[in-house]
């Protein structure tokens, strides 16, 4: 099982030329690659919408099939989706 949680960036936050946190890029990349590493059956977040709560839990209600809450694959979408989200932003920023 994996929580996970803080991987996303808040509207404002710059990646590069940070004052608050000037190595934050590389807290993310450092996030990104520990996230890589591992492999959990179950995963959840800080909010439900980031793990399709609502429907595991329906499923689980119903008792509809094998155990709603492990899913393998949506966490490996959700760290793809997240550290390209960064990724996007961090090329923008050094971009400029």
């Amino acid at each position: 099982m994996a929580f996970v949680c803080s991987v996303t960036i808040n509207d404002g936050v710059h990646l590069v030329g940070n004052t608050r946190v000037p190595q934050i890029a590389d807290h993310y990349a450092t996030a990104f690659r520990i996230l890589h590493t591992l492999k959990p059956d179950v995963f959840v977040a800080e909010h439900g919408a980031v793990f399709d709560l609502d429907a595991k839990a329906e499923r689980a209600r119903s008792g509809s099939g094998p155990n709603s809450f492990v899913d393998v694959d949506g966490y490996q979408r959700f760290v793809q989706r997240s550290e390209q989200a960064y990724l996007k932003q961090l090329r923008s920023e050094q971009d400029r």
